[in-house]
């Protein structure tokens, strides 16, 4: 699937990716006050592939027997544990840290061309709004809405992510 790198100057687009990109350090935030609070544990962080959405749904820990309440034997994948649906206090431990998957204005969320899919990624960066996203659906139509969003090269969006 190819790519293409968009920029917008629309205010109300760059408003957005702005409050998104705040949103996502608060996440991220909110994911090292829990590692740093709780000796001995880290939250699992998990993340939707088919929309970017991210949320803590376990933790890793070498003492297990630590945990509150009854927890599931570890994910073979990432070796997180889960709290039983009726932990309240697993539950209570990890809720409330979520990153909901942004709905970026003008561009679609995700791309899906044959069997493969690509997530719209943005960031703000010197009062400008930066996207990388699929060039086009199956039925050929582009990704995103032209009064809002322009088509940048590939070297422009690299400096404004490096910068």
């Amino acid at each position: 699937m190819n790519t293409i790198y968009l920029k917008s100057s629309d205010p109300d687009v760059v408003a957005y990716v702005q409050e998104q990109d705040r949103l996502f350090a608060e996440f991220v935030a909110q994911v090292k006050a829990f590692d740093d609070t709780h000796e001995g544990l880290s939250a699992a962080v998990l993340q939707n592939p088919f929309n970017g959405e991210m949320f803590v749904g376990g933790v890793r820990t070498k003492h297990p027997e630590l945990l509150p309440g009854k927890w599931k034997k570890p994910n073979h994948y990432n070796g997180s544990l889960q709290p039983y649906r009726n932990n309240r206090e697993g539950w209570e431990l990890i809720v409330g840290m979520h990153f909901k998957a942004p709905d970026y204005p003008g561009v679609c969320t995700q791309t899906c061309y044959a069997e493969r899919c690509l997530v719209t990624t943005a960031f703000a960066h010197d009062g400008a709004a930066w996207a990388l996203c699929g060039a086009k659906s199956d039925n050929g139509e582009p990704r995103y809405d032209p009064d809002k969003w322009a088509e940048c090269l590939h070297w422009e969006y690299e400096k404004a992510a490096n910068e």
